[in-house]
């Protein structure tokens, strides 16, 4: 906690919510194009489907669950970031998909349009990757899902590598939400495929500019 606090100022506090909202504006997007979404947005877009509440509130209430194993066994990946991300990216993603459609957005209205959605759908990657490097980069806590891998590594006391830990769970929420729905498309595939690589060279960027006073005065 103690190492959480000195590394929270003000700008890398800043950088963690600006990502945060970029990466929901990212989200909103790929689901106005309706060519699909990440797997985990998938699997809780498809549990929207038959749970009578808010994509949000689903969002948060199933990344609450995956909490629970963090604070047992992974507890310091928890951070602002960690609460910023699991309880407010979907919402703000909800906000904006009700600002675009009462400026007369809706996916209904954009189905007919396949230059639109296309363009979109690569706004929103964009967006997304664009968003997580600077939430990354703030390094104050990571989602709950994003502590899965890791877990995963750890349990299997390095049997399971990350990069299988994370294909395991990325699959799984790819094949529920497809099971209960939602829409996989080509934005789903390449968030699977280029998702990593482009947050990884917006993050060496953007390095440069994130770095608190703490972390100078540490170099």
């Amino acid at each position: 906690m103690k190492e959480l606090l000195k590394r929270t100022t003000p700008k890398t506090f800043a950088w963690m919510a600006i990502g945060v909202f970029i990466t929901g504006l990212g989200n909103a997007v790929l689901r106005l194009s309706t060519m699909g979404t990440d797997p985990y947005t998938s699997m809780n877009l498809g549990l929207a489907n038959y749970i009578p509440v808010s994509y949000g509130t689903i969002q948060a209430t199933v990344g609450l669950l995956f909490f629970i194993p963090v604070i047992i066994c992974y507890r310091h990946s928890i951070g602002f970031g960690t609460f910023a991300n699991m309880l407010g990216l979907a919402y703000i993603s909800d906000f904006l998909m009700w600002v675009f459609k009462n400026v007369g957005y809706t996916p209904d209205s954009l189905s007919g349009n396949v230059t639109a959605r296309i363009v979109l759908m690569l706004l929103g990657v964009l967006f997304v990757a664009f968003g997580l490097a600077m939430y990354f980069e703030a390094d104050l806590g990571v989602a709950s899902f994003d502590s899965l891998a890791p877990m995963i590594v750890m349990w299997s006391k390095g049997k399971i590598k990350f990069f299988q830990a994370r294909v395991i769970g990325d699959v799984s929420c790819l094949v529920i939400g497809f099971l209960l729905g939602a829409i996989i498309g080509p934005a789903t595939v390449i968030i699977a495929v280029g998702l990593g690589p482009m947050v990884a060279f917006f993050r060496g960027k953007l390095a440069p500019f994130c770095k608190s006073e703490v972390a100078n005065q540490n170099v």
